[in-house]
């Protein structure tokens, strides 16, 4: 029986315990520790779709995204490109799942980005972010254009 199995159950049981208060056949409960001691209790702690599993992974998770992105910007690609990779990869969708799938995107990426700048000048690997081109492609434009009127 998985956690979300567990959810339902209990929120079926605290939806036949506040039916019952409500027709009368049942006294609501005075002990301050009852299971059910407010309505919707259970339903507001644990909102669908999201266990105690689920809320843990999610600390994980960020503080390991939070890594990934801080080394990112370590190499010169700021918050504006790693939002455009959560947006791609997620579609702003905000689930476990999705912070996964980001955080695989970040890892291929950031591994992609290191071995590219391996032994390479920091210059000619950040991004220009008005025209998204490296800097090595805009210095030779700039360049040839200055033979061209470009």
């Amino acid at each position: 029986m998985a956690d979300r199995h567990v959810d339902l159950v209990l929120a079926y049981f605290e939806a036949i315990h506040w039916r019952k208060v409500d027709s009368g056949e049942l006294k609501a409960n005075c002990k301050a520790d009852a299971v059910f001691a407010q309505r919707g209790y259970w339903a507001k702690k644990n909102p669908r779709r999201e266990t105690s599993r689920d809320r843990f992974a999610v600390s994980g998770i960020t503080k390991a995204i939070t890594a990934l992105e801080n080394d990112l910007g370590a190499l010169g690609f700021g918050p504006a490109y790693c939002a455009a990779i959560r947006q791609k990869v997620t579609d702003g969708q905000t689930d476990i799942r999705s912070l996964y799938q980001y955080k695989a995107a970040l890892d291929r990426t950031l591994k992609s980005k290191r071995h590219f700048s391996a032994g390479k000048p920091a210059d000619t690997i950040s991004i220009d972010p008005r025209k998204g081109r490296s800097n090595a492609i805009t210095k030779s434009l700039r360049f040839f254009g200055s033979f061209f009127d470009l």
